[in-house]
């Protein structure tokens, strides 16, 4: 059977890259060729511009979405570069809070008063903290499945939990 196809969009997904040319770089959007296919304005964070000729281990959100990079690794290095940090992430949260958690706060307390404002502000907060703990979750994982791809593009984990896929 299948999988879902939302279930699939969702799933991690860590490709093996060969940057056979690197063109048209700026501002930290460079252009590629890989395996005779052309893509273009790709960014990987950072302003991290790969050299032509080498080798990345990428991870995105969603399969072959550049906007979704979570993470990437020069093959030629054990070092993994995420996209974003743990603690910005929760920082961001706590942003989210401050600037919409009053609204909620107000909606809850004009349609039904103190009790139900300070419930929609518990649940907003609450569902806040959800999040910033699955994308937490989702660099962990991120993380370790680069950690565990091999020079050769070869997950070294077997896990599918860890490592999703592996796409050459």
């Amino acid at each position: 059977m299948p999988p879902e196809p939302d279930r699939e969009r969702r799933t991690m997904q860590i490709e093996r890259i060969h940057f056979e040319e690197v063109f048209d770089v700026a501002a930290g959007d460079f252009s590629f060729r890989s395996e005779g296919r052309t893509h273009y304005g790709v960014s990987l964070g950072h302003g991290t511009i790969p050299q032509a000729g080498a080798t990345y281990a990428i991870a995105f959100g969603r399969a072959e979405d550049w906007n979704s990079v979570l993470g990437w690794r020069d093959l030629a290095s054990q070092a993994v570069i995420l996209k974003h940090s743990a603690a910005g992430l929760v920082l961001s949260t706590v942003y989210d809070i401050y600037w919409y958690g009053l609204f909620f706060f107000a909606g809850g307390f004009l349609f039904g008063g103190i009790r139900l404002a300070l419930a929609f502000a518990a649940l907003f907060i609450a569902g806040l903290g959800y999040m910033s703990f699955r994308n937490v979750q989702t660099l962990r994982r991120a993380k370790r499945a680069l950690r565990s791809v091999g020079e050769s593009g070869n997950s070294l984990d077997n896990s599918s939990a860890v490592c999703p896929g592996t796409v050459r």
